[in-house]
């Protein structure tokens, strides 16, 4: 299941935004789920370990505590459809930790991964 949300994950977001703000590489364990992540104030967007494109997600929330995708609708996300209902990505910027979270009841529905900042490519 850890693997299978990594690539719904990984599906989700797409590299190649030079100007991002935030460069993360995040983790399920230290071995597996591997996800760098380049997000700005209007999109999350990352490239799989291996630099294939994964996905873009629009981001309706960015300050210095939060990052947050919109929602993503059942029948137009991957990760929507892999959990059977709305949600959304979400980092806490304090503490490093990201998810995919209930757009109904704001819980979080995937295991969290633990990111870290890293520097360009």
């Amino acid at each position: 299941m850890k693997k299978l949300l990594g690539i719904v994950v990984l599906g989700l977001l797409l590299s190649g935004n030079a100007y991002a703000d935030l460069l993360l590489t995040c983790k399920f364990t230290q071995d597996t789920g591997y996800l760098i992540e380049s997000i700005n104030k209007k999109k999350w967007c990352g490239v799989s370990e291996n630099g294939e494109s994964t996905g873009c997600a629009d981001v309706s929330k960015y300050n210095s505590k939060l990052v947050k995708t919109e929602i993503l609708k059942v029948g137009k996300s991957r990760t929507a459809n892999l959990f059977q209902q709305d949600v959304y990505y979400m980092l806490d910027r304090r503490t490093g930790l990201m998810g995919v979270y209930s757009a109904k009841t704001n819980k979080i529905v995937s295991e969290p991964l633990m990111c870290e900042k890293r520097k360009p490519l």
